[in-house]
């Protein structure tokens, strides 16, 4: 953890304890350092507190213009790191598993038929597991990228909640596709222009007017045959190849889902391929996988509480789901991590900052 947020954060966790402290009496408002007990709420209080800790008037200064991005950025507060975002991620994803009595169907053009469901897009409405999520995704970008201030896009038709509190946690900005058959999408001749753009890309207008083009990367929490996601790909290169330079995205053919929710049917990676694009993602499921991940969620439930990576017990599971994964060929996270036996701690900090 940062020093200097180790250090404000210290001095913050002494509001629990320094009002019981002051009506003792035991401390003189007077004495050195009495305003962490009686307090003065404001930014001086911490610049205060750090002079009397030795740092100079400039670090102080810069720590608390800093503080609220420092906390923000630390992947620890979810305790995710980039050596166990997969296993977090089965951990996760196994809360939100369910099983029907009959198969359903999801997906466009191919669809998938399963008895089972991952509900990614409930763990949008959960705050702290959405943390998670985030940070997650954060890692699995970071195997291929260097973050910044970068264009999201996701389609509307996937996870726009998940995607908005990404495109958030990295300041960049969010634009969601609307769907081939949404209603309030435009179509008709020569639609390949930007004016089409501005309408069926919602978050598109503060993007247009920019001199400097943006990095752009198409997400969502997960595919199960990539038809949506390719779409968008596919007619923002149009637009892109008819509008020249005037159009403000740069494109990127590395499309980023947390995960395939169907192992079967039509090999994605050769669809994508197809496209001059890949999929980047940390595993494919498959209906034994599934049935593992619900399996992790029963007996957790039978225990009175939720799957977690702290217990070693679902620790234990979810590397068994990992290694049933891997036997299956459905594992990609290693080889996108860079993961070996004697991986050094160089490389474990490599690209891990969120």
């Amino acid at each position: 953890m940062d020093v200097f947020t180790c250090i404000i954060l210290g001095i913050l966790s002494l509001d629990t304890i320094r009002a019981l402290i002051a009506m003792t009496g035991w401390v003189k408002p007077d004495a050195k350092l009495s305003w962490l007990i009686y307090g003065r709420r404001d930014k001086n209080t911490v610049i205060s507190a750090l002079k009397e800790l030795g740092f100079n008037q400039e670090k102080s200064d810069y720590v608390v213009r800093n503080f609220r991005k420092l906390v923000r950025d630390l992947p620890r507060m979810t305790g995710i790191t980039a050596d166990n975002a997969a296993l977090q991620l089965i951990v996760l994803l196994s809360k939100y598993t369910v099983k029907f009595p009959n198969e359903v169907r999801y997906g466009e053009e191919e669809g998938s038929t399963s008895n089972y469901y991952v509900d990614t897009m409930e763990i949008s409405h959960d705050p702290e597991d959405i943390k998670k999520l985030r940070a997650i995704m954060t890692y699995l970008l970071a195997t291929k990228v260097t973050l910044k201030k970068d264009v999201i896009i996701s389609p509307k038709g996937g996870n726009p909640i998940f995607a908005r509190g990404f495109a958030d946690s990295i300041h960049g900005q969010l634009l969601v596709a609307k769907p081939m058959d949404d209603n309030s999408r435009i179509t008709g001749d020569n639609v390949d222009t930007l004016e089409h753009f501005k309408i069926n890309y919602e978050g598109s207008w503060k993007i247009l007017n920019k001199h400097k083009k943006d990095r752009a990367y198409i997400i969502d929490c997960n595919t199960a045959d990539g038809t949506q996601l390719l779409n968008i790909l596919s007619e923002i290169n149009r637009i892109k190849y008819k509008c020249g330079k005037s159009f403000p995205l740069d494109i990127q053919s590395q499309v980023f889902v947390l995960f395939c929710a169907n192992a079967k049917g039509t090999n994605i990676d050769i669809k994508f391929e197809s496209h001059k694009a890949e999929l980047i993602r940390y595993f494919d499921l498959d209906e034994q996988a599934k049935q593992l991940l619900l399996e992790l969620k029963n007996r957790c439930i039978t225990e009175d509480r939720e799957p977690d990576c702290v217990n070693e017990d679902d620790l234990r599971f979810a590397n068994s789901i990992m290694k049933h994964l891997k036997d299956q060929k459905l594992w990609y996270y290693s080889d996108l991590h860079g993961e070996t036996a004697n991986e050094s701690e160089e490389e474990k900090n490599g690209d891990s900052t969120v």
